[in-house]
């Protein structure tokens, strides 16, 4: 089966069935024996937890890496994948420097991480000096709270 055939608003659904039921099991568990409250909350946060962890993976990110270099005057290198690593839930936080670049590609010289990115399906290019922190995607937890 692939991605395109998996129902997300049928998981989501299933997703909020199981919330909606732990959390009730959470305020009657008092009433049950030691035995039936260990093995149904075992059973329902991993019920709960795996659907969470399949739906995070088949969701469209909203935050996407076009492009991504680092370096300076003639000489760059492609960090796209290490900017990919350190995107978490859709937002983008780490400050552009040698160590999180993995490499001094140019000793002496100040560097500049050139972003091309797409959020909530806008893109933008920024360029982004060694030492600054970069925060991207926040808005969009801002927004759904």
């Amino acid at each position: 089966m692939t991605t395109n055939e998996i129902d997300i608003n049928a998981i989501k659904e299933v997703f909020a069935k199981v919330e909606y039921l732990r959390d009730r099991w959470y305020d009657s568990e008092k009433d049950y024996s030691d035995e039936i409250v260990v093995k149904t909350t075992s059973l329902l946060n991993s019920i709960y937890f795996k659907l969470g962890i399949a739906l995070h993976v088949l969701e469209e990110p909203k935050l996407k890496i076009i492009s991504a270099v680092y370096g300076a005057k003639d000489t760059w290198k492609d960090v796209k994948e290490i900017i990919e690593l350190n995107i978490i839930n859709d937002v983008l936080e780490f400050t552009v420097n040698n160590k999180t670049m993995e490499k001094d590609i140019c000793p002496g010289l100040v560097k500049t991480l050139r972003l091309t990115y797409s959020l909530n399906d806008e893109t933008k290019t920024i360029e982004v000096k060694e030492k600054v922190k970069i925060l991207i995607g926040i808005e969009t937890i801002e927004k759904e709270q």
